[in-house]
């Protein structure tokens, strides 16, 4: 299973949590593939430490600022 595959599982099931695709492509198609599976961010491998710790820090807030909204 990739990661998109799993994420489209994941919201077939109705479980929202904050996902960050990684993928070694540069393939536009996975790349407007993952934003309408709702992914956080995606990342280009090689990843930056940086570039995933920002991507953690927003996936997490984007996430809790939509949990309060319930």
């Amino acid at each position: 299973m990739t990661g998109l595959e799993l994420q489209s599982e994941l919201l077939k099931r109705d479980i929202r949590i904050p996902t960050i695709v990684m993928t070694a492509s540069d393939n536009q198609i996975i790349a407007t593939r993952a934003k309408s599976l709702r992914a956080a961010a995606l990342i280009r491998k090689p990843v930056r430490k940086d570039a995933l710790l920002a991507a953690v820090h927003s996936a997490f807030k984007r996430h809790s600022q939509r949990s309060s909204d319930y």
